[in-house]
């Protein structure tokens, strides 16, 4: 081919070529690059040129160790109410025999036997629950009865059991869990706006004649951190409201956003000056779409965010994903809580409704959109529904869902402190998510959604082998035999509706591919003007012809910092001053190492990322929201808007 320049006039462009009018600029492309380009997007395939989709009828898994998100905290499941009649249910993991209830606990959180939750959830209880629509049923609290005042002194009463779920913390830390997790539904009845367990607020919050109890409220959730130490469990986590949004007939009791980010700025001091370690969680709101804006409140408060160390929510409404405002401070977001409320109990993998192909799908989302920590509801109880992971039926009785097995090809492989490192998958009916953990093994796990099987070709990878742990209708994290992986990665097959966790202790290979930054708003592709590679050359957005100037290498520079670096040019992504404004624009500028170049790579909802700059904290956005060719590249402050969002396609 010959060489030459290729221009194109915005004002003149044919839209049947480009498919969007330009406006002033020219859009100059090299023959080496543009040509090629032009004749993929007029004629078709190029031979020799990367393509987009796989021709290959293996699905292709591409593993980047060198691109990485998130740090997995754990996964994990709540055991709460765990005295029989306190819930309503007839049995609970305090109903079984011994060798019985050591059997679930071992399923629960062993790492050899079970699937090796290391998180438990535990409830600081208020005194009453109402199972049974509004009739009262005693449960436990440490104040059951109020004092003179908000002032007076408090009657603590310390049982040394809260419900059975001391014995079962001190089990489960036994058996390797590394983090319990305190929730309180509610304040007792006497602090709250309505004198009941649920519903209502507290007072504080809104003005009652008993007087102001949020400080009684924060000495009180103290005491039971201390009363679980003197047991010699601690408290790892304590979140001091659970769906603060809602009022249902159980124990609850509302806060919005503010209210609850002012009770962080009390309980936080309260706990340091008791000399707990304890760290708070919060908002546990009930849907993830409400998480964002609950974190919001609590970024905005200096105190509350300098106290607050995780971003929780549940997952009964939305999808799961880090919450953007905690992951822009540098903070874990998990999934505290979700289960299939009302679904009939269903054991299997691949039959009926919340299935363990339905719970598998249901973790990958949430880690793939840079959560770091995944909780069931209730571990062990006997429910009637679909809410448990194992189904308590009699003093010596219980059934495993395949829900346990698919979380353990997660809980029991991804360990604490791994990272999440990027693993592309060709094709949406194969869910792919890969880990490093910190004694450099990998765990890939892979759920294959389709009922027939699926050839995979692993890339990445060199030497060495991997073994493939099998959770389906008939396997339950079955280790099968080991297989070699060559210097170009592994080709295996998927068993049909499958979650297989492929375990490789190897070395990786090759370098990391280029990327296209896709712009979640437009759809279009983070590219150089007029392919430029001159320093201070502006970057804007253009439909995607696959041209080196719309090519990014992501490489880690440290501190969870990346280059974004241009293959074309060799230079990186950069903001220009002033460093701290919104609108400051994004160009190329030779890499100097400066803060103004470096960007974390932050997951979030429906696997797109966020790309935040070190400088000034601010997101890598497209001006005015605009979908045009040729709309600016520039940081904005994090507003919610798909405009700052971008997705990750290797080349």
């Amino acid at each position: 081919m010959n060489r030459f320049t290729y221009q194109v006039f915005r004002d003149h462009i044919d839209e049947k070529e480009y498919g969007t009018m330009m406006s002033r600029r020219v859009f100059a492309v090299s023959a080496a690059m543009g040509v090629v380009a032009l004749a993929a997007v007029m004629a078709g395939p190029v031979a020799g040129q990367p393509q987009r989709a796989n021709a290959d009828p293996a699905v292709s898994i591409r593993i980047d160790p060198g691109l990485q998100f998130q740090t997995v905290d754990g996964f994990g499941a709540s055991m709460v109410d765990q005295v029989p009649g306190t819930s309503g249910l007839p049995y609970n993991l305090n109903s079984l025999s011994g060798a019985n209830r050591a059997s679930v606990e071992d399923l629960l959180f062993s790492p050899s036997s079970g699937i090796g939750l290391n998180i438990l959830r535990v409830e600081l209880g208020a005194g009453q629950t109402y199972p049974n629509g509004n009739t009262p049923v005693p449960d436990f609290t440490i104040e059951p009865n109020a004092p003179a005042s908000p002032a007076g002194a408090p009657s603590y009463v310390w049982d040394h059991s809260a419900d059975g779920q001391v014995q079962i913390a001190k089990d489960a830390r036994a058996r390797g869990v590394s983090s319990i997790y305190a929730d309180a539904w509610s304040a007792p009845a006497f602090m709250k706006s309505n004198g009941a367990v649920y519903g209502g607020t507290l007072c504080g919050f809104t003005s009652c004649a008993s007087g102001d109890w949020r400080q009684a409220y924060a000495n009180y959730l103290t005491k039971y951190v201390q009363d679980y130490a003197a047991e010699g469990v601690t408290l790892d986590y304590l979140s001091p409201f659970n769906e603060p949004q809602d009022a249902p007939n159980w124990q609850s009791m509302t806060a919005s956003s503010s209210q609850l980010a002012s009770f962080v700025d009390t309980l936080g001091p309260t706990l340091s000056s008791a000399g707990l370690s304890t760290k708070i969680a919060s908002s546990d709101v009930a849907d993830a779409g409400s998480a964002e804006s609950y974190q919001q409140a609590i970024e905005s408060d200096a105190t509350a965010a300098a106290r607050q160390s995780v971003a929780s929510f549940h997952s009964y409404g939305g999808t799961p994903a880090a919450v953007p405002a905690a992951a822009l401070a540098g903070k874990p977001s998990w999934q505290s809580e979700f289960t299939c409320v009302g679904d009939t109990w269903n054991i299997a993998y691949s039959t009926g409704s919340c299935d363990g192909q339905y719970w598998a799908q249901t973790i990958y989302t949430a880690m793939n959109n840079g959560v770091g920590a995944y909780l069931g509801w209730t571990g062990a109880w006997s429910h009637s529904d679909n809410e448990d992971l194992i189904r308590i039926t009699g003093s010596s009785s219980y059934e495993v869902s395949a829900r346990l097995w698919a979380m353990g090809n997660y809980s029991r492989y991804v360990h604490k402190g791994a990272v999440r490192v990027e693993a592309a998958s060709s094709s949406s009916s194969v869910l792919s998510t890969a880990y490093k953990n910190t004694d450099g093994s990998y765990a890939v796990v892979v759920t294959n959604t389709s009922s027939s099987p699926q050839a995979l070709t692993l890339s990445g990878l060199n030497g060495g082998t991997v073994t493939p742990v099998v959770t389906n209708d008939t396997d339950h994290l079955a280790a099968k035999p080991a297989v070699a992986v060559s210097s170009s990665g592994l080709s295996i097959t998927a068993p049909g509706s499958s979650t297989i966790t492929y375990l490789y202790s190897g070395s990786t290979a090759g370098a990391s591919p280029s990327y296209s930054l896709k712009n979640v708003n437009s759809g279009s592709v983070l590219s150089i003007d007029n392919s430029s590679t001159a320093d201070g050359a502006t970057l804007w957005q253009w439909h995607d012809v696959n041209v080196a100037a719309q090519h990014w290498y992501l490489q880690p520079v440290g501190g969870g910092y990346f280059e974004v670096l241009s293959p074309l040019s060799g230079k990186a992504v950069t903001i220009e001053p002033p460093l701290t404004s919104d609108g400051s624009a994004a160009t190329q500028r030779t890499w100097a190492a400066t803060d103004a170049q470096k960007w974390r790579i932050l997951s979030v909802i429906d696997g797109s990322v966020i790309l935040a700059n070190k400088a000034s904290g601010k997101t890598l956005s497209i001006a005015d929201s605009s979908t045009a060719d040729g709309a600016l590249a520039h940081q904005w402050y994090w507003a919610g808007s798909s405009a700052q969002r971008w997705t990750l396609t290797p080349n």
